[in-house]
């Protein structure tokens, strides 16, 4: 998993490009990615956030986007055209 600032950036149409994320914030830990959707991996996801956390449980644990990405190490998936790489996921799977 590449988290360098330079793979989350979003090219402009002029050339440039920007951050995705700014003030060096990377992600809030208590929550569900989209490329962990799939049912076998959420039990997996949530354990390493209690681990990395130090903590026995959490009161809420939120699955951000209602749609899943393609599994995987890359945080934000993509074809070799760019397009994003989504995975069919049953979300009410996901929640129970």
């Amino acid at each position: 998993m590449d988290l360098s600032a330079a793979s989350h950036r979003i090219p402009l149409s002029d050339g440039n490009s920007i951050p995705i994320i700014g003030l060096g914030t990377y992600s809030e830990p208590k929550l569900l990615w989209a490329t962990n959707h799939v049912p076998e991996m959420v039990r997996p996801t949530l354990e390493r956030t209690l681990r990395v956390l130090q903590l026995d449980y959490v009161d809420l644990y939120i699955i951000e986007v209602p749609m899943a990405f393609k599994p995987g190490d890359e945080i934000y998936p993509r074809d070799e055209n760019g397009k994003w790489l989504y995975h069919k996921s049953n979300l009410c799977a996901t929640w129970e």
